[in-house]
């Protein structure tokens, strides 16, 4: 096979280990699919790299993007006078250059696959510039959910397969458009499992007890209600530590308001915040809880391990998870996880066995279950170890580069079947935990 990934326009490439999780899924499964198969990839021209690279058997083709960003608010501007109703983001004016640029390029290349990441809109134009390819929509995100039915079932309905990175996700997409069914599959992410082997050790079982966050510093991600919880548990102990790895961002701010639901609507005021993150920080100040709380900045991926191995346990207090990569990763690294009980997190999080699902934006669960899991050294070993050992069953990457090749075959008609179910396979032998509950 000949595959092009396109990538979303704001994603780079490079040979550094990217650490957003649509570029970082990008470079782990291409690299393995060119063992076997031809793979292109087709992401945003950045300074100081060539416009054409091999990296670990793939290709990369960077396009620039610099005409989208100059006529991007003119076409905001346009797109709100034409479809008042639609986010921008969701219409064929978005970085419309970029996409045209890449599929015209990988049709050029002879690809059969285009691989495309969340943006439906362009499986139509891509249909229209390469009509002979197979079209592969991956959503890792619940905008199709959202978005005008009418619109998104026009684009659907072009593509070849939907795959969603949790069974949340692709059950939701089924029920929404029946008629699209057939076409719709699940192929979980994956997680660096060698990367995290060593990580774990002596270390978690010094005082003092670390709580680690990682995620960028947004509201959905609910590191407000966790900073609540904190205040909570630190009223009750001296030993705890809340340490914040992830960077202030407010990219997200253009996708989220307009489809956020449910308990997700309590973040809705806050993406009116200029500054979430330092009012985050204002406020671990005025509960004299800075010298008990780090913020870390984001951190790339050997400062991350470590960042893991010092932890004792993750908090994941999201209110809206397609699934929940962070989660996946401490598992990896032998930590138990507490997490919100909202979108795929169920299917990464075993509660009662890996770690424990609470109610979102509810502070006072979360500290309670944290608490519960902090004075019991010997339920934080047993978690530990199931963690990493279901982890090391379920999340490899190079399994999901098995399931996504299924996918592509399946397209060709080389194989045939209607879905990829998420069936946990037979698990690798994972390295110990050592440290926790002893």
């Amino acid at each position: 096979m000949r595959i092009a990934m396109i990538c979303q326009p704001w994603d780079s490439v490079t040979r550094l280990q990217p650490n957003s999780s649509v570029p970082l899924w990008t470079w782990q499964v291409a690299q393995r699919l060119a063992g076997q198969d031809s793979v292109l990839v087709y992401a945003k021209a950045k300074k100081g790299l060539a416009p054409v690279d091999q990296v670990g058997g793939v290709t990369i083709r960077r396009i620039p993007v610099r005409l989208d960003r100059v006529l991007r608010p003119a076409l905001h501007r346009l797109s709100r006078a034409l479809h008042p109703a639609s986010p921008f983001f969701s219409r064929g004016m978005y970085y419309p250059l970029f996409y045209r640029q890449a599929i015209c390029a990988a049709r050029a290349d002879g690809c059969e696959i285009l691989h495309i990441h969340n943006f439906s809109q362009y499986v139509p134009l891509a249909r229209r510039l390469h009509p002979s390819a197979r079209i592969v929509l991956h959503m890792h995100c619940d905008w199709l959910w959202h978005l005008g039915a009418r619109a998104v079932d026009r684009s659907i309905a072009q593509a070849d397969a939907v795959i969603g990175c949790s069974e949340y996700l692709t059950q939701g997409t089924r029920l929404r458009f029946a008629a699209r069914a057939e076409r719709c599959h699940t192929v979980l992410n994956g997680v660096d499992l060698e990367a995290f082997a060593s990580v774990g050790g002596e270390n978690r079982a010094a005082a003092p007890r670390r709580i680690l966050f990682v995620g960028r510093l947004t509201p959905e991600k609910g590191l407000h209600v966790l900073i609540d919880a904190f205040e909570r548990l630190a009223q009750r102990r001296d030993d705890l530590v809340l340490d914040i790895a992830g960077g202030d961002t407010g990219f997200v701010r253009d996708f989220m308001p307009g489809l956020l639901r449910g308990a997700d609507r309590a973040a809705v005021s806050l993406y009116r915040r200029r500054d979430y993150a330092g009012w985050l920080r204002r406020r671990v100040e005025a509960a004299a809880l800075g010298a008990r709380v780090r913020f870390l900045g984001g951190l790339s991926r050997e400062p991350l391990l470590g960042a893991y191995h010092e932890a004792t346990v993750l908090a994941h207090p999201a209110l809206n998870e397609a699934f929940g990569m962070v989660a996946a990763e401490a598992m990896a690294a032998g930590l138990p996880v507490v997490a919100s009980n909202v979108g795929g997190l169920p299917e990464v999080v075993q509660d009662g066995r890996t770690g424990v699902l609470v109610p979102p934006d509810d502070p006072d669960a979360l500290a309670e279950a944290l608490a519960s899991l902090l004075a019991d050294g010997d339920r934080l070993g047993r978690f530990a170890a199931a963690a990493r050992q279901y982890a090391w069953a379920n999340f490899g990457w190079d399994r999901v580069a098995d399931r996504i090749r299924h996918v592509y075959h399946l397209t060709l008609g080389i194989l045939h079947g209607t879905t990829v179910a998420a069936t946990p396979g037979v698990p690798s032998v994972p390295p110990p935990v050592a440290g926790l509950g002893h």
